[in-house]
C-alpha cells in the first residue's frame, strides 16, 4: 500500500485526497501556463506590428513569424485558460464518484499528452535551427528579410521549447502519482 495512502487514511482523509492534490497541482501549472502563453503570443504579435511600421526589410520579415507563431501561443494560451477550470471541476468529480475510472482515464489521456510532447520537441527543435538556417541564408545572402524572419522563427521557437519543458515536467510528475497512485 503506498505510504500516502496509509498516511491519507490515518489522517482521517478520504484515500483520494492525496491524488485530488496531486491533480490540482497539475492544473494549476496548466493555468499558469495558459497566461505565459497567452502573453508570450499577445507580446509576439504586439513585436511583430511594431517590426512591420519600422519599414525595414529585416523588421518586415521578423514580422512574419511573430505573428504566425504569437497567434498559435495566443490561441494555446486562450484554450487552456477557457478549459482548464471546468476540466479540473469534471474531474474532481469523477475522482469522487469513481476512482478507478479517474485513474484508468487519466493514466490513458496522460499518456497521450506526454506521446504529443515528443512531437512538439521535434517541431520546435526543427524550427528553431530551420530558422537559424534561414538567417545564415540572410546573412550570406545579404538578405535582410530572411535575416529578420530566420532570427525572429528561432526565438519562438526557443521560447516554444522552454515553456513545453515545463509542461512535459509537469506532466511527468502528474502522470507518475497517477501510476502510483492504487485506487
Amino acid at each position: 500500500m503506498p505510504l500516502a495512502l496509509i498516511l491519507a487514511i490515518s489522517l482521517g482523509q478520504a484515500p483520494t485526497e492525496p491524488m485530488r492534490r496531486d491533480l490540482h497541482h497539475y492544473f494549476a501549472g496548466e493555468a499558469v501556463e495558459a497566461w505565459a502563453f497567452g502573453g508570450l503570443g499577445a507580446a509576439s504579435i504586439g513585436a511583430g506590428v511594431v517590426l512591420l511600421t519600422r519599414g525595414t526589410d529585416g523588421a518586415r520579415g521578423a514580422s512574419v513569424p511573430l505573428f504566425a507563431v504569437g497567434l498559435i501561443q495566443l490561441v494555446l494560451g486562450v484554450g487552456l485558460w477557457a478549459r482548464t477550470p471546468g476540466q479540473v471541476a469534471a474531474l474532481d468529480t469523477q475522482l469522487s464518484a469513481s476512482p478507478g475510472e479517474y485513474a484508468r482515464s487519466e493514466r490513458t489521456r496522460m499518456a497521450r499528452v506526454m506521446r504529443g510532447f515528443a512531437l512538439y520537441k521535434a517541431v520546435e527543435v526543427g524550427l528553431c535551427f530551420g530558422g537559424i538556417g534561414l538567417a545564415g541564408i540572410g546573412g550570406v545572402t545579404r538578405s535582410d528579410f530572411a535575416l529578420g524572419a530566420g532570427l525572429s522563427l528561432a526565438v519562438e521557437a526557443l521560447a516554444m521549447l522552454i515553456l513545453d519543458f515545463f509542461a512535459e515536467a509537469r506532466g511527468t510528475t502528474y502522470e507518475g502519482a497517477l501510476l502510483g497512485y492504487r485506487f
